[in-house]
Formats: C-alpha cells, sequence, structure tokens
C-alpha cells in the first residue's frame, strides 16, 4: 500500500499541471483547479491518493499534524517489521501510509453511523475530531521495524506508551484553532479522550462516548 500526495495547500504554488500522471490523478489536479488550488484562490485540503481508500480529502489541522516531523519519521518505519528483508521484498508498506488509511477509516465509520445511528447525529464536533486523530496517531510511538524493536528492547519500550509522549509533543507545536482547542479547552479533554483511544482504555473513553466510537478506532 502507498499514499501519495497529489495536491496540498500552498500559496507559492503556480500550477497544478504535472505531464504523464494516472488518469486518476488528472482528474483530482482538474477537480482542485476547479476548486481553486491554483495559487489564486487555495482551498484548506490536500489531497492524497491511497492504494486501498482512494482519495483522502485532508483538512487543513490534519495537514499540520501530518508535516509535523514525528508523523513524518513513520515514512521510515516499516509496517510489517523484517518482513522486506527476510521473506517478501515487495512488503514495503510504512507506518505512514497504514496510520493515513485507519484516519480515513476512522472518518468513513463516523460518518456511516452519524447517518444511522440516533446517538452519533448528537456527537460533539470534538469528540469526533479527538477519534478521528487517535486514529491517525494510535501507531505514532513505533520503534524501528515496529513491533520488532519492542521484542528487541523487551519490556523497557511499549510503542503505545512512547506514543502519549508523541501525542505531548505534536500537541505542543500545534497552531491549528482546532488542534489547540482539543488540547487546552476543558482541561484537555480532547487529547485525553486521543490518549484513550490509544491505550484502549474503554473505562476512560466511556466518559466521552459509548462503546461504538471506541469500536470505530479498534476496527478501522
Amino acid at each position: 500500500m502507498s499514499a501519495t500526495l497529489v495536491c496540498a495547500n500552498s500559496q507559492n504554488q503556480q500550477s497544478t499541471q504535472v505531464p504523464a500522471l494516472p488518469i486518476q490523478q488528472q482528474q483530482l489536479l482538474l477537480r482542485q483547479q476547479l476548486l481553486g488550488c491554483d495559487g489564486a484562490a487555495t482551498v484548506p485540503n490536500m489531497l492524497i491518493e491511497d492504494e486501498v481508500h482512494g482519495v483522502i480529502e485532508i483538512p487543513s489541522h490534519i495537514e499540520e499534524i501530518l508535516n509535523h516531523e514525528i508523523f513524518q519519521r513513520l515514512k521510515r518505519v516499516k509496517q510489517t517489521g523484517l518482513l522486506s528483508l527476510a521473506v517478501n521484498p515487495a512488503s514495503t508498506q510504512t507506518r505512514y501510509e497504514h496510520c493515513i488509511g485507519t484516519y480515513k477509516s476512522a472518518q468513513d465509520l463516523l460518518t456511516a453511523l452519524k447517518r444511522n445511528s440516533n446517538y452519533e447525529r448528537e456527537l460533539p464536533e470534538w469528540c469526533r475530531q479527538s477519534v478521528e486523530i487517535a486514529a491517525l496517531l494510535h501507531d505514532v510511538g513505533h520503534g524501528p521495524f515496529s513491533h520488532y524493536w519492542e521484542q528487541v528492547c523487551g519490556k523497557s519500550f511499549d510503542h503505545e506508551q512512547n506514543g502519549l509522549v508523541c501525542v505531548d509533543k505534536i500537541f505542543a507545536d500545534m497552531k491549528s484553532e482546532i488542534l489547540r482547542s482539543l488540547r487546552d479547552d476543558n482541561n484537555g479533554r480532547g487529547v485525553q479522550l486521543i490518549k484513550a483511544l490509544i491505550l484502549d482504555k474503554i473505562a476512560a473513553v466511556s466518559m466521552w462516548t459509548n462503546g461504538t466510537i471506541y469500536g470505530a478506532i479498534t476496527s478501522a
């Protein structure tokens, strides 16, 4: 699985025309031109083309997380550990791709729940945003070669506990009003929910939501 940046919001971007692109990407670029992604009138989204999920639209606050050096590091962390070296050279998936795909799955599940469930229609926006970000950051704490690193380090390293440290560092650097609100408002309940979901703490999650939301992350 791979994730390819198709178009990003940029004030310095002069044109989205790129020659010799696959037809799907050409259509995406045309769509962005029609929306104004041509330097003259930009939109607050980037597009990522994913082999599994197709086109993923990334809101500006999520783009800020993706651009953080801690998340960018996941491009160098193999999803399947040593598999690409020992068994299957084609198994080159990274945690970066996996996390973006999980974000998209959680987003789709929340949309379906909102459409089909009376309860989820009343879900606060901050809660929805926290669930999506928890999906995006659920593996941010992985070390080199993913779970293999935990086997090497033993009890001295846990990727979920390390992930909580990464979440704090990422949110400390964020400028987006949405992300700062999740960090600062109501004793940081947004970041607390993100951490609870990463740690699979059902009891903590139930303080704000129900098991359906917990399933949106664990099933993604």
